[in-house]
């Protein structure tokens, strides 16, 4: 009978919990765009010819939605997989505020990946998008993960030293100027070590490899995405962490993906 009231009862939470609402993290780092209400929202490329390319969180909420659709971003790119349906339901409310499906772009990369080949490949086709849009006239992308400081920093850096003249002097700035003071993992004081110690493992390698790869070689290509030569980069000691911010975030995290 006890096993019987525990199995109730276990089935009962579970059915519960599922029934929940998911709440997002929201970023505590403030938008550098005085317009928008999108946290840790900041321009990271501007052309001559004034093609743009913003960074950002996800577009969790209407505010941050119209923010999009006032500042006409043409094209939007999501670097993370669709693990709630969370990707679905953003597409969907593009689509209602008049963005076509050819303006929405997604490219799955998964913050938790085991296999480091898998994630750099992903970067490179990310970051191969990127350079690809900046060849665009007078056009406008914004691309986002969940929160907008890992993955997202990681491509907002390797956009910023692909336009260095000294690559190999810089890459230790940008890390903690474009990543770490924007939120990359420890950068984020708010961030739990549940969430820190995978991207230190999983993320900070491939930050380190890929920057490394393209200040040495000036481009970036998945040629350059060697199972062999990636492992040795792992086996490295001088892995960089950032330091906390002395910024505060207004929310609790309820969910990360």
């Amino acid at each position: 009978m006890t096993s019987f009231l525990t199995s109730i009862l276990l089935l009962f939470i579970s059915v519960v919990s599922l029934a929940k609402p998911h709440r997002h993290f929201i970023s505590p780092f403030p938008s550098s765009i005085k317009t928008s209400k999108i946290p840790n929202h900041h321009l990271v490329y501007k052309s001559e010819s004034n093609t743009q390319i913003y960074r950002g969180m996800a577009l969790v909420k209407a505010e941050y939605l119209q923010s999009i659709q006032n500042m006409k971003i043409d094209d939007i790119l999501i670097v993370k997989k669709d693990s709630k349906g969370e990707v679905l339901k953003e597409t969907t409310a593009l689509k209602k505020l008049g963005y076509k499906q050819e303006q929405i772009h997604q490219i799955a990369i998964d913050w938790k990946e085991k296999s480091k080949l898998k994630m750099c490949n992903d970067f490179v086709e990310a970051y191969q998008f990127l350079k690809n849009y900046e060849r665009q006239n007078t056009k406008k992308l914004y691309f986002h993960c969940t929160v907008g400081e890992d993955r997202t920093g990681i491509l907002a850096g390797l956009l910023l030293l692909s336009h260095s003249k000294n690559k190999l002097s810089d890459k230790n700035k940008i890390f903690n100027e474009e990543l770490c003071q924007r939120g990359y993992g420890s950068g984020n004081p708010n961030k739990p070590d549940f969430v820190v110690k995978p991207i230190r493992e999983n993320l900070t390698p491939i930050w380190h490899y890929l920057s490394t790869s393209l200040a040495k070689n000036n481009t970036l290509t998945k040629e350059d995405c060697d199972e062999n030569k990636i492992e040795a980069a792992l086996q490295e000691q001088n892995m960089p962490i950032c330091k906390p911010s002395v910024l505060e975030a207004k929310e609790q995290i309820f969910i990360y993906y």
